[in-house]
């Protein structure tokens, strides 16, 4: 009898409704054994793990050196990104909300560019130069924060950690101001945010969280 050594890093799954890809085959699985593999990034004190790739279960046993294999992917997708050559995609809650000036103020110090999808005027020429920037940048930020009136940004951040994982960020803040998220609603976005971090993005709950990582990220320390 014979078993493959366990890996912390390495977790069985059985994906019910979602597909999720082989990064050793390329096929998609589903309804069926398969593992995912992760690694962990520190922001201050805090741990944050974040899930980068799958394997069916048919290349996990034909697989001779998982670990190797595992490593060399997490090696790849985790490259520091130097600060002169990130861009960042401001989106999240707009209606009055400052989130974005306090993080356009540090950018601004850093000298890494971004873009800011806020325009007075919405139009096509704008939606459309949004959704290019938003395939462009290094990063996609949503910031949520109880000052959000609409949820398409809720969307929008889900479908770019299914598209786009490794360059999607969450942030969801419980205060904004006078305006402050209920329990249910906390509950509701942090599950969001396990999601975000289960497709291979990231999760935060406060802004200096988000600094602290974009400046590891970006070698400005």
């Amino acid at each position: 009898m014979k078993r493959i050594p366990k890996n912390k890093d390495i977790q069985q799954i059985y994906p019910v409704f979602f597909w999720k890809r082989c990064d050793s085959c390329g096929k998609e699985f589903r309804r069926e054994y398969g593992y995912k593999y992760s690694y962990q990034y520190y922001v201050g004190y805090l741990s944050v793990e974040c899930y980068v790739g799958y394997l069916c279960a048919e290349c996990y046993v034909k697989n001779n050196s998982v670990t190797k294999f595992v490593k060399n992917q997490i090696d790849t997708r985790s490259q520091p990104i130097k600060g002169g050559s990130v861009k960042i995609f401001l989106g999240g809650t707009c209606n009055g909300s400052n989130w974005r000036q306090t993080i356009i103020s540090y950018l601004d110090k850093t000298k890494i560019n971004y873009f800011d999808p806020v325009v007075s005027d919405w139009n096509k020429e704008a939606q459309e130069r949004e959704i290019q920037e938003r395939k462009n940048c290094d990063i996609c930020l949503y910031c949520i924060t109880p000052k959000m009136t609409g949820i398409y940004s809720i969307a929008e951040v889900v479908d770019d950690s299914n598209k786009r994982p490794n360059k999607t960020v969450l942030i969801v803040l419980d205060k904004d101001e006078d305006k402050e998220f209920n329990q249910h609603q906390l509950k509701s976005l942090d599950m969001v945010g396990q999601m975000v971090m289960q497709n291979g993005g990231r999760y935060f709950q406060s802004i200096e969280h988000f600094i602290t990582y974009i400046t590891n990220l970006a070698e400005i320390l």
